[in-house]
């Protein structure tokens, strides 16, 4: 039973959560924008090659 409860206490005490959650959150806010601007750019780079891929020519 000991392991249990340091499994718990390491894990899933309230006091711990409740300290590192500001910090979980800045940090997922940081990824959700990291994506959002990754998508973006992403979709840029496709449309551009995308469009460059359907000209005419050779190099297509």
């Amino acid at each position: 039973m000991h392991a249990l409860h340091q499994v718990y206490r390491t894990f899933f005490y309230p006091h711990s959560f409740r300290l590192a959650l500001p910090d979980v959150w800045a940090g997922f806010q940081v990824n959700i924008k990291m994506m959002v601007i990754a998508e973006a750019l992403v979709l840029v780079l496709a449309l551009a090659l995308a469009i460059v891929r359907g000209l005419p020519g050779p190099a297509a």
